[in-house]
């Protein structure tokens, strides 16, 4: 990753941690965006009063670097460590098999602010462990950040993007007791015969000239009336995280997440395909950091048009979330 001073210290949890430059970092960063690929670019120094803290770092680490994954807007993630005495000399070395991936320059956070990563990351850290119990915050991460690399149609990216929210959506909606409308589902599932036959007896009378199979397979989704409507699960889960976002940003969601999952395709209207993506993109990393009580400044990409200065937004939390 690129680091924008020669070293970072953070307070992460019960850990000081430092971040500092690998030699030759400049080097390695512009060649790592030049080729789109991944390199080691930094170290991070943990100072521990004794071994048996090992497995606490480690979960530390893994923490921080999801967090820098969703501030830098690609996969970060730590290769190797090393275990020494204080003076350096080593006791244990472990390489890992770390997933990472190519370098993209979508943001969330204003990476080149070293003021700007410590607030965020200290902020966030606070949160994770709750967040990651209730919403699997590291699975919509990984698939947030996925969505963001090059190299495949935007459709296809922005339709990853909208998985992000199915999985949000999903984990509300369970954590909440609210999968189905009526609780329990075996309630109205007592009464889905006496219905279906009612809507079939509607719809015969309504078209006594279409086939009798295409009716009852229109009264078969009867099912259905019982299922949580996603717009309603969407606007639950901004108050819920304490994001203030009106009713049109909702329903432009909507509308763009049902062209994308019915017909892999964006809506006609909403402006170009970078524009809608972007939204979609926007949308979603503001989820994520209402999620993690992140009330500071991050990169809203919609306004890319208007210059950098007009892409940095303080995230709108309401009092209380």
């Amino acid at each position: 990753m690129f680091l924008p001073a020669r070293q970072l210290s953070l307070e992460v949890g019960d850990h000081a941690i430092v971040i500092r430059r690998v030699s030759k970092h400049s080097e390695i960063v512009r060649a790592v965006k030049a080729s789109n690929g991944t390199d080691v670019t930094c170290e991070i120094l943990v100072q521990a009063d004794s071994t048996s803290d090992r497995e606490a770092i480690k979960k530390t680490i893994d923490d921080l670097c999801l967090l820098l994954t969703l501030a830098f807007g690609y996969r970060v993630a730590w290769l190797y460590y090393h275990l020494t005495t204080l003076e350096e000399q080593p006791i244990e070395s472990f390489h890992g098999n770390a997933i990472t991936g190519r370098f993209v320059c979508l943001p969330l956070i204003d990476v080149r602010s070293p003021p700007q990563i410590t607030r965020f990351v200290e902020a966030a850290y606070e949160h994770l462990q709750k967040a990651e119990e209730y919403w699997e915050l590291r699975k919509a991460v990984d698939a947030y950040t996925d969505a963001k690399a090059e190299g495949v149609f935007l459709e296809a990216r922005a339709l990853q993007l909208v998985v992000v929210m199915e999985h949000l959506r999903s984990r509300y909606l369970v954590q909440e007791q609210k999968t189905f409308i009526l609780q329990p589902p075996e309630v109205f599932d007592r009464s889905i015969e006496p219905f279906r036959k009612a809507v079939l007896g509607i719809l015969a009378y309504e078209y006594p000239d279409v086939d009798q199979d295409r009716l009852a397979m229109m009264a078969s989704h009867v099912q259905g009336l019982n299922w949580y409507p996603f717009s309603c699960a969407l606007s639950e889960i901004c108050v819920s995280v304490g994001l203030s976002v009106n009713s049109r940003e909702r329903r432009r969601f909507v509308n763009i997440r049902n062209g994308l999952v019915h017909q892999f395709a964006f809506p006609s209207d909403y402006g170009t395909p970078w524009d809608r993506f972007s939204f979609v993109m926007t949308f979603i990393g503001k989820v994520l950091l209402a999620i993690l009580k992140y009330d500071g400044v991050y990169f809203d990409w919609t306004k890319l048009d208007q210059g950098e200065g007009k892409m940095k937004v303080r995230l709108k939390l309401t009092a209380g979330s």
